[in-house]
C-alpha cells in the first residue's frame, strides 16, 4: 500500500474528503436499486449491485485515508484491511456481502457498510473544516456602526 501523504495541505485534504463524499454518494444509487427490486427474483442482480457498493466504498476509503491501492480487485484486501481509518466491522461486512446466500442479507450488509463508512467520513470532516473567519466576517463592521451612530446623532 502506498504511504499516506502526511504533508498534504488543508485545501488538498478538503478536496480528497469531498471526492470521498462523492464516491460514497454514488453508493446510494446501488442501494436504491437493491431496495426497489424484488428480493426473490435475481441473486445475480444483487451480487452485481453489491460489487458496485464495495468498489465505491473502497474508493471512498482510499480517498479518506489519502492513499491509493497498488493492487487490483481481489488482491488488495490486505491493503484495505490495513487502512488506519476504516469501519470497525469492515472485514465482517465484506465477508457478509461476498458469501451471503440471500438478497436480503446482501442488502442489509451493504447498507450497514455504507452507514459505517459515512460515520468514518464524518469523523474526518472536522479536521478540514474552516473555523470562523473573523476578519472576513467583521469587514466593514466599523464603518456600518459609525454610519448608524452618525444617523442617531444627526436625528437627535
Amino acid at each position: 500500500m502506498a504511504p499516506p501523504r502526511y504533508g498534504i495541505t488543508h485545501k488538498h485534504g478538503l478536496d480528497l474528503l469531498n471526492k470521498a463524499e462523492l464516491q460514497l454518494r454514488d453508493v446510494y444509487v446501488h442501494l436504491y436499486k437493491m431496495k426497489s427490486t424484488d428480493a426473490v427474483k435475481d441473486m445475480l442482480f444483487f451480487r452485481t449491485e453489491a460489487y458496485g457498493v464495495l468498489t465505491k466504498v473502497f474508493q471512498a476509503l482510499a480517498l479518506l485515508n489519502q492513499t491509493y491501492f497498488t493492487k487490483g480487485w481481489e488482491k488488495n484486501m490486505d491493503q484495505i484491511l490495513q487502512l488506519p481509518l476504516k469501519p470497525v466491522r469492515l472485514e465482517l461486512l465484506i465477508n457478509a456481502i461476498m458469501y451471503a446466500q440471500s438478497p436480503a442479507d446482501i442488502q442489509a450488509a451493504c447498507e450497514r457498510l455504507t452507514k459505517d463508512t459515512l460515520e468514518c467520513l464524518l469523523l474526518k470532516k472536522p479536521d478540514f473544516s474552516d473555523g470562523p473567519s473573523y476578519p472576513k466576517r467583521m469587514e466593514g463592521f466599523y464603518e456600518e456602526m459609525k454610519g448608524v451612530f452618525d444617523k442617531i446623532i444627526t436625528f437627535v
